[in-house]
């Protein structure tokens, strides 16, 4: 297995995503610099963040906007005049 090397148009020299290939020449692998993969990571885990809120909106979770509504009414006592 042999190792190329591609740098995207926003890329330093020390931020490159280099790929593993085999014999035929085809991509196998990836090595990601290790920022780029925390930062991957992070935002992964944000939209699954996001995934989850909307579903909860959707099933009529109206606690899940984290407002501290849970388990109170959502009635409004309103006075006359």
């Amino acid at each position: 297995m042999s190792m190329g090397t591609k740098t995207g148009k926003n890329s330093s020299s020390k931020k490159e995503v280099r790929y593993m290939i085999n014999d035929k020449g085809e991509k196998t692998e990836v090595v990601l610099p290790i920022e780029l993969y925390e930062r991957l990571l992070d935002e992964a885990e944000e939209l699954e963040d996001i995934k989850d809120f909307d579903e909860a909106m959707k099933k009529g979770d109206k606690g899940a906007a984290g407002d501290g509504s849970e388990g109170r009414s959502s009635q409004r006592c309103v006075s006359s005049k």
